[in-house]
C-alpha cells in the first residue's frame, strides 16, 4: 500500500494522494496507531525511502527517530523533551482549543505507555541520536523553543 501512495507538501499542509491530511494526523485516534505501526520492519523500510526522498531539497523532520534511523548525517540533530505531565498538559489544551473533549489523565496515562513503548521497542527505540543538542522545553514557551532552534541552526552558519 506504502508503495502506490504520493506525499507532498503545500506550505504547512501535508498532502497524501492529493487529500489534505494535515489535521487528521495530529487526532487522538492516529496518537495511539502510530507507535504499533511505526515498529513493524516493512513499514518503516518503506516509509524511510519516502522520508527520504522528500528531503532532497532540504526540510526540517520531525519525529521520534528523525536523528537516529531516517536522517542520521543530518547537519543539526535536535532532540526535543519535555516532561510527560508537560506535555500532557500541553496536548490538553490544544485539544480543548480545538473543541475537542480531553482528558488530562487519560492523555498523560497514553503519554507514558507511548514513551515507554517507543523507547523499548527492537525497531528504532526511542533515544537522541548520536551529536544530537537534548533540548528540554519542559520551562519554555513556544517561542522560546523556536528561538532556541533558530539560534542552533544559525551556529551552523
Amino acid at each position: 500500500m506504502l508503495k502506490n501512495f504520493t506525499i507532498s507538501f503545500e506550505g504547512l499542509k501535508i498532502i497524501v494522494d492529493n487529500q489534505d491530511i494535515t489535521k487528521e494526523i495530529r487526532t487522538p485516534r492516529i496518537d495511539v496507531l502510530v507507535s504499533p505501526y511505526a515498529a513493524l520492519k516493512g513499514i518503516r523500510d518503506e516509509l524511510l525511502f519516502l522520508q527520504r526522498d522528500l528531503s532532497e531539497n532540504g526540510l526540517v523532520a520531525e519525529g521520534r527517530d528523525m536523528g537516529t534511523e531516517v536522517f542520521p548525517e543530518a547537519d543539526l540533530k535536535i532532540f526535543l523533551t519535555a516532561s510527560a505531565e508537560e506535555r500532557a498538559s500541553r496536548r490538553y489544551h490544544e485539544r480543548v482549543k480545538k473543541g475537542e473533549e480531553a482528558d488530562y489523565k487519560e492523555i498523560l496515562k497514553q503519554i507514558n505507555e507511548r514513551d515507554n513503548y517507543d523507547m523499548n521497542r527492537d525497531v528504532a527505540p526511542l533515544r537522541p541520536a548520536l551529536g544530537s543538542v537534548v533540548l528540554d522545553s519542559t520551562e519554555m514557551t513556544k517561542e522560546e523553543v523556536v528561538n532556541a532552534i533558530v539560534s542552533l541552526a544559525n551556529e551552523l552558519r
